[in-house]
């Protein structure tokens, strides 16, 4: 007889939902080190910073197996720090570090601006 495993899209949807109601900070962050912190993400190894990010810019939605939470894609961000950008970090007001991941290595320099664009978190069903 086969087991089968599920989860509801309501636990997995539980995660997602501390990233969209907490994610009031996008940070770009040095190539590296990966933040391990809220202060490393948001002072030691930020090169550029979105702040005032709402839960209204992010969905949550099905994805190809499990659920998903889009974040959006942000332009403009002022460059505070001259480096090689490689990793984005997702951080709340509580000085949580909710989410990291790398991104395309690129030189930033102080005083100009760049943009992130959107990507995806997905949380798997069981298989």
């Amino acid at each position: 007889m086969a087991q089968t495993k599920s989860v509801h899209n309501d636990v997995l949807d539980g995660a997602l939902n501390i990233i969209l109601n907490g994610c009031t900070q996008i940070c770009v962050d040095t190539v590296a080190t990966a933040p391990t912190t809220y202060a490393e993400a948001v002072v030691t190894n930020m090169l550029a910073i979105k702040s005032n990010v709402t839960a209204g810019m992010f969905a949550v939605a099905d994805g190809t197996s499990g659920r998903k939470i889009t974040i959006p894609t942000c332009t403009a961000i002022e460059v505070m720090a001259t480096g090689d950008a490689g990793h984005i970090a997702l951080c709340d007001v509580d000085d949580r570090l909710l989410y990291v991941t790398t991104c395309t290595s690129q030189t930033l320099t102080d005083g100009n601006t760049v943009t992130v664009p959107w990507w995806t978190i997905q949380l798997e069903d069981p298989t």
